[in-house]
């Protein structure tokens, strides 16, 4: 399911910033929360911990922050191609770079990829998003697999992690909006104006979600 059939009444471009403006005020209340925390009794580990917790934690709000202009506005009338490389290692240095889970993530991208019509930054917030979203769901034993291939006429960006099944994310159309159905919600909105695809579906014991763009 696309989510062509979702409400779009409770998920317009205002009750979409109202959602992503209270998960931001929920995810600063527990940075704040974990600040409260921190301590001269605590050891070591203890002060990694808290202060990877307090990075995760930031890092999801800035991302869902970096997603209010594009749901509000329309985007460009011409998007100019873009190599789907430069969005894929942007992608994979942005989780190299996030500290917070140790979780695996492998990446699998195809060789000479083509050129996409996407806006890269804005891409990359919502693959971020996506990301984050799904480390948030899974245990210790959790890992992410980043793929992306292209056919003939699209550029296919999928995330696949091993969070449980989930039927408030795998039907988010129908679901509240926080958590990942908002960030699923928040995806869509974004990629139906640009002509672009958002799906997520359960594949095995794997969440699968793709974002995908036209060719360029």
């Amino acid at each position: 399911m696309t989510g062509d059939t979702f409400d779009k009444a409770a998920t317009d471009s205002a009750n979409l910033v109202f959602a992503i403006c209270h998960e931001i005020s929920n995810l600063v209340a527990a940075v704040r929360l974990q600040a409260h925390l921190l301590d001269e009794e605590l050891d070591a580990r203890g002060l990694a911990v808290a202060s990877l917790e307090i990075d995760d934690l930031s890092a999801r709000s800035a991302a869902l922050l970096a997603l209010i202009r594009p749901v509000l506005s329309e985007p460009p009338s011409d998007i100019s191609p873009v190599g789907a490389g430069v969005i894929a290692v942007g992608f994979e240095r942005a989780l190299a770079e996030y500290g917070g889970r140790a979780f695996e993530v492998v990446f699998d991208f195809a060789d000479d990829l083509p050129g996409v019509r996407a806006e890269p930054e804005v891409f990359h917030y919502i693959l971020l998003s996506q990301a984050y979203g799904a480390m948030e769901a899974m245990d210790k034993d959790g890992g992410l697999r980043v793929e992306v291939t292209a056919s003939d006429k699209e550029v296919v960006f999928a995330i696949e992690d091993r969070a449980a099944e989930d039927a408030q994310h795998l039907e988010w159309w129908k679901a509240a909006l926080r958590g990942r159905a908002l960030e699923a919600a928040v995806a869509h909105h974004i990629l139906a104006k640009r002509g672009a695809r958002f799906e997520v579906r359960r594949q095995g014991a794997c969440n699968r979600t793709e974002i995908a763009a036209p060719r360029g």
